[in-house]
């Protein structure tokens, strides 16, 4: 989609939060920035959400000064975008499609990673017809009502268990993320309906070869 995968159409905008100060990494109220108004040390780094897709999706922003206050800069990629490599399973070029005019073979299916929240995150591409690449990834659920209690953003709004109440201050989610960054922890709204973001324990790292995990959260094991 190119937009915050947490800004879909079919998430609410919601206020920045900033935790103890220094924010989550997430842009909540999907205005293209991340954390603004939360402090920092002038800087520090830390892995963030673009809001691109492919492996474009994580990168690093900076704590810069701005007059008297810090602020956490602009979420720069990690990796890429870069030119389409042709079997690698991955959207290089980060355009929301996997392998984009490499040759398949027509009607074969790809795993993916949609970009979107919660279930949704998971999808297919297809390759088209005319054989020359895969198309858009296409989520294999489309969001059915929250269902309480099971940590899941079912909806595909971003938020985790919404509606249901809180039993804890802060609760053990999936992010919608791949890999090593798939388990997250959400902390309960100031209202205390439900959760809200499910932001990653862990941004992932370097890919360590032979090890079974997706370490680098790119949806490729290698």
């Amino acid at each position: 989609s190119g937009l915050n995968p947490f800004c879909e159409p079919t998430t609410a905008p919601s206020a920045e939060s900033c935790g103890s100060g220094a924010g989550n990494g997430v842009d909540e109220n999907c205005n293209n920035q991340t954390d603004e108004g939360c402090v920092c040390i002038s800087g520090a780094t830390r892995q963030c959400l673009t809001g691109l897709v492919g492996t474009c999706t994580i990168g690093t922003e900076t704590c810069v000064q701005n007059g008297p206050k810090t602020e956490w800069g602009k979420c720069l990629p990690n990796v890429g975008p870069t030119s389409e490599v042709c079997g690698d399973k991955l959207d290089n070029d980060c355009n929301g499609f996997v392998d984009n005019g490499c040759q398949c073979n027509p009607g074969s299916p790809l795993s993916c990673w949609t970009g979107l929240p919660g279930i949704c995150a998971t999808g297919t591409a297809t390759c088209v017809v005319s054989g020359d690449g895969y198309g858009q990834c296409v989520p294999g659920t489309f969001g059915p009502p929250e269902v309480c209690g099971d940590k899941l953003d079912n909806n595909c709004n971003g938020l985790t268990d919404e509606g249901c109440g809180c039993l804890a201050p802060s609760t053990a989610c999936v992010s919608g993320l791949p890999g090593v960054c798939s388990q997250g922890t959400a902390q309960c709204l100031p209202n205390g309906s439900g959760y809200g973001f499910c932001v990653p324990n862990t941004w992932g790292g370097p890919e360590v070869p032979g090890n079974g995990l997706d370490d680098n959260c790119d949806g490729v094991t290698q």
